[in-house]
């Protein structure tokens, strides 16, 4: 069976999965995990697995994925990142269909990357680094790379035996400033096995114009928002001119432009510029000081609704932007005209509704509606939220996670619930769907065939046709009725 096959790939020091088709289905010993693997480069492997998840309507390819996905949520948890690679690769292949060959074992544990990755527009020489994220039992291939700027150009570089890792420093033309990506395709005696694309910057005088900035920056009086997102996005730059991945694919030459326009609007004696139809990256105050990351869509600054996303534990802001579907949840908001907003949510969710407040200030002063989107941790916090202030939320969508504190005050706000069958969750899940409709609270609760993250992708369609649905029943309503009567 394939996912006999596929299993034998995990670490040896996995726990035996749920066998989704037969007893003989279990972890075997075959996997080695090796801590290499970077915050980043788990974030690309997430988003693979989520466009792969979607694509796939084999049920019984995604039922066989399904243990291996939960094996990776447990090993984040209990293990860190690094082990998770090996069961994330495996369920990836299992929903691809692709043949559990040596090769195409070996050519997942495979990652690569330029260092660094923002490099002048000028002619220049580039460093690519091949590293391996687990070694295998498998019988070793032997593997080649190679790097194009465009499928049918030569190949700007090539990597022999990329199954035992390496370095290739190579020449790269002139470009104009952008961000830009290569091809890497790994092939196993002429046929390609793997391909995905690696990022990076061509920027003129990288160096002055950060220098610059930072002096510009860093002596702006802006405080709140303002400020602190021109700091925020000052230290990202920073890090990444250093040859720092963050924990996403951030485009350093948009985002040095950006941050360049706003700090000079800002010096100016103007408020922080925010566009519609970009992809905003902020930094949200904290009462005693520092800040938060959030991220921001804003479809047009007088839409009608926002949306909140709230993400769970191990996550960030950029989750429900770059993860969770690939970013369905922003794409569903988009497609209605509605703003977005994603601040990052620390444990016990403190300081999230004072995060909230400003980025709809900020973003949506228009927004009549708010409504609230969370996973997990997030699915607990939006809970609290509309049990603290149930006037302010129209609904709140929790998924995977249950969570609440003056019941009788949560059950005043529409809930949409959503769980996994085979989802740890599902018992908070099903004990708040009980308690909400006990007290006449309105729900709407969904089981989906899946797991503690995949149910994200999977719910949130409905989710948001149900919120065409209120929405609609709002809108019919006469201007003085108050839903909290």
């Amino acid at each position: 069976m394939r996912t006999t096959l596929w299993i034998a790939a995990l670490a040896a020091s996995a726990q035996e999965p749920a066998a989704p088709l037969g007893a003989e289905s279990r972890a075997a010993a075959a996997t080695l995990p090796s801590p290499v693997a970077t915050r980043f480069e788990l974030g690309q492997r997430l988003r693979e697995l989520e466009r792969a998840w979607m694509g796939c309507v084999d049920t019984v390819r995604r039922t066989e994925a399904t243990p291996l996905i939960e094996q990776a949520i447990q090993k984040f948890f209990l293990l860190g990142g690094d082990a998770t690679v090996a069961p994330m690769d495996a369920a990836l292949a299992l929903l691809r269909g692709e043949a559990a060959t040596p090769a195409r074992l070996w050519a997942g544990a495979v990652a690569a990357d330029l260092a660094p990755f923002v490099l002048e527009a000028e002619p220049t020489r580039a460093h690519c680094r091949v590293r391996l994220l687990y070694e295998l039992e498998a019988e070793r291939p032997n593997l080649q790379l190679e790097l194009r700027r465009a499928p049918g150009e030569a190949p700007l570089a090539v990597v022999e035996h990329a199954e035992r890792g390496g370095e290739v420093e190579f020449p790269l033309p002139k470009e104009e400033p952008g961000d830009r990506h290569l091809t890497a395709t790994l092939l196993c005696e002429g046929a390609p096995i793997r391909s995905f694309a690696i990022s990076y910057s061509r920027v003129t005088n990288a160096k002055e114009r950060l220098q610059a900035l930072s002096g510009s920056v860093r002596s702006a009086a802006a405080a709140q928002l303002d400020g602190e997102t021109l700091r925020g996005r000052l230290r990202d730059l920073e890090q990444m001119l250093a040859g720092s991945r963050l924990e996403t694919a951030v485009p350093f030459h948009e985002l040095l432009l950006q941050t360049e326009s706003d700090a000079a609007a800002v010096a100016a004696g103007r408020p922080l510029p925010l566009p519609a139809g970009r992809d905003l990256r902020l930094s949200v105050p904290r009462p005693k000081g520092g800040s938060t990351p959030a991220r921001a869509w804003i479809s047009s600054p007088d839409a009608p609704v926002l949306v909140v996303t709230l993400h769970g534990a191990g996550g960030s802001a950029n989750m429900f932007f770059d993860a969770y579907g690939d970013g369905l949840a922003v794409r569903l908001a988009r497609e209605r005209g509605w703003n977005v907003v994603a601040p990052t949510v620390p444990p016990g969710g403190a300081f999230v509704a004072d995060a909230i407040t400003l980025l709809q200030q900020r973003t949506s002063p228009k927004a009549a509606q708010i409504i609230l989107v969370g996973h997990s941790m997030g699915a607990m916090t939006a809970g609290v939220l509309v049990s603290r202030e149930p006037r302010r939320y129209l609904a709140a969508v929790e998924i995977a996670g249950a969570g609440f504190g003056d019941a009788a005050a949560a059950a005043r706000v529409p809930h949409f619930l959503a769980t996994a069958e085979k989802d740890f969750a599902r018992g908070q899940v099903d004990a708040l769907a009980r308690a909400l409709e006990k007290l006449g609270g309105r729900v709407e609760y969904r089981r989906y065939g899946s797991d503690h993250l995949m149910v994200v992708p999977d719910a949130l369609p409905d989710a948001f046709r149900w919120l065409d649905g209120l929405l609609t029943e709002a809108a019919s309503k006469p201007a003085s009725a108050d839903r909290d009567k």
